[in-house]
């Protein structure tokens, strides 16, 4: 991921931050084990249900629900972090964690096997607890982010790049472009008597665009698998019928 930065104390040069507060998911990367079925999603009062085969690497990403959103099952939801973070090893059992402790809310209209499907918004407060993760940032000190990102995920996904996450300690904040940074914030992190206090920065929106890319790439092989496939049946046909015309399909 290169849409990151950190620095200790001494190294900052001018700029500033807003400040926040607390939860706790130290445990969110300690399952290792699989957990059975569909085990990413909210299991309250489900929504209406939708029939799916035993998923596989190659289907189509997504369902469509009835607003026209697509939405995405547990196991789909998976592939496309996976998909963004190969070198990490993610089983649903983690999943289940982040959405105990709120760190994942799904917010689908649809369910499968009684667990509410999520939409690509809400896959950016996992993601971005992740890329923190992946990039060293203390867990403890990111307590606040997921709320942060779920109560701005449209915003961040309509805006883009630039949409800056930034904190220090156990504070942190959230700026849009053309926000002003609160100085005070920086003030306490320049204060500090900490000299390894480490000041981080990391552009949500860029993630926000990767997960668009990950769906995009995800379905293109599933769409280059079906096609091979397709192919492959039509040539099959062609030695067993000669005269049959045959055409792939668009």
């Amino acid at each position: 991921m290169q849409n990151n930065s950190a620095f200790k104390r001494s190294e900052l040069k001018l700029s500033g931050l807003a400040s926040a507060s607390t939860l706790s998911f130290e445990g969110a990367f300690d399952g290792r084990t699989e957990v059975a079925g569909e085990s990413l999603g909210e299991k309250s009062t489900p929504p209406p249900s939708f029939n799916s085969t035993n998923s596989t690497t190659n289907e189509p990403l997504g369902v469509p629900a009835p607003s026209g959103v697509m939405e995405y099952p547990a196991s789909q939801v998976r592939r496309i972090l996976q998909h963004i973070f190969p070198t990490r090893q993610l089983v649903l059992s983690q999943f289940t964690f982040f959405n105990q402790t709120g760190v994942a809310k799904p917010t689908g209209e649809l369910s499968l096997r009684g667990r509410r499907c999520y939409r690509l918004v809400d896959l950016l407060s996992v993601a971005t607890v992740l890329a923190l993760k992946e990039e060293g940032i203390p867990l403890k000190n990111i307590d606040t982010v997921p709320a942060m990102i779920q109560a701005q995920a449209e915003r961040i996904f309509k805006v883009g790049e630039g949409c800056k996450l930034s904190g220090f300690g156990s504070s942190a904040s959230l700026l849009f472009p053309g926000d002003s940074w609160d100085y005070s914030a920086l003030e306490t992190f320049l204060g500090s008597e900490d000299a390894n206090l480490i000041f981080w920065s990391y552009d949500v929106g860029v993630l926000a665009r990767q997960l668009e890319q990950a769906v995009r790439q995800l379905n293109s092989v599933s769409d280059g698998v079906a096609e091979s496939s397709s192919l492959s049946e039509s040539v099959a046909a062609q030695r067993i019928v000669p005269d049959l015309k045959i055409s792939r399909a668009a």
